[in-house]
């Protein structure tokens, strides 16, 4: 069962991130962001789910998962939370985790700025 206060942290990245508050960055995955606080750091990750990484698995296509985790100074992972953990919230959750890759995808890459600069061009 995943800690209360996983499911706060969540929240509150969910919240910073939707509103543009929280500074996110590339990394040299290209599916991959992260933020920095001052002794730690998050991530954001898309993985997928296909044939080949899940043989067994007959009805996957195309299945996007996403996992964050927390990070210490050096660079150690010192804990994950993923769609799976966050199945007995429902999908409530495990929807956030999609919503704050997609946020932190759009900070880190300027969307918005680019964005304005195509609505500029096209007058």
């Amino acid at each position: 069962m995943i800690p209360d206060k996983h499911i706060e942290l969540i929240k509150k990245l969910h919240a910073k991130t939707v509103n543009g508050n929280l500074g996110w960055e590339t990394t040299a995955n290209p599916f991959l962001y992260i933020t920095a606080f001052p002794s730690y750091a998050i991530t954001i990750e898309e993985k997928r789910k296909t044939k080949e990484t899940e043989p067994d698995n007959i009805d996957i296509v195309n299945v996007y998962f996403y996992i964050l985790k927390i990070s210490d100074h050096e660079g150690n992972v010192i804990d994950v939370i993923d769609e799976e953990e966050l199945k007995e919230y429902q999908s409530k959750y495990k929807s956030s985790l999609k919503e704050i890759f997609d946020g932190a995808r759009r900070k880190a890459r300027d969307v918005e700025h680019a964005v304005d600069a195509l609505l500029s061009a096209l007058g």
